[in-house]
């Protein structure tokens, strides 16, 4: 279950959850380790292509909203890749990651790059650690790529 589902869910059923999944877990003693299971689990999830739709409904909204303003001004505060600028004339983009003690679990990074004259593109790159490996993502690495596919998003519009 997750939190949204759980928030919705009844009270019996809340209960439940709290009984038979989160008490048997034990005490949390540890952070972020201990009932990492639950962390992750527990949590939000979503697809890359979940991300492509959140950013073009939010991108669908009036430009003279004030839910667009407040969209615009929080994701545009902060590309993560800022050559991106050169080329754009609205770059939003969005980043989350998920860790422990020993590094990186999930790292997600999202744009939206968008011009009146070429149009508008959402780029997501969502990377898993390998639970059957012992290292974990190495963001610099992904960093890399995903610069990349911007520079070759960038490239193939006219």
């Amino acid at each position: 279950m997750d939190a949204l589902a759980f928030a919705a869910a009844d009270d019996a059923a809340q209960r439940d959850y709290l009984v038979n999944v989160l008490e048997p877990l034990g005490p949390v003693t540890a952070f972020p380790t201990a009932n990492a299971s639950i962390l992750v689990d527990g949590t939000w999830q979503a697809s890359p292509m979940d991300l492509c739709r959140a950013i073009a409904a939010m991108r669908e909204l009036p430009d003279t909203s004030d839910a667009f303003a407040l969209i615009d001004e929080a994701y545009g505060s902060s590309e993560g890749v800022w050559a991106a600028r050169r080329h754009w004339d609205r770059v939003w983009f969005k980043g989350g990651s998920l860790a422990d003690g020993q590094g990186l679990l999930v790292l997600t990074l999202g744009w939206l790059v968008e011009s009146d004259d070429r149009g508008a593109y959402v780029v997501v790159g969502m990377l898993n650690h390998d639970y059957t490996r012992p290292d974990r993502i190495d963001d610099n690495a992904f960093f890399s790529t995903m610069s990349r596919l911007l520079d070759l998003v960038n490239a193939s519009v006219p």
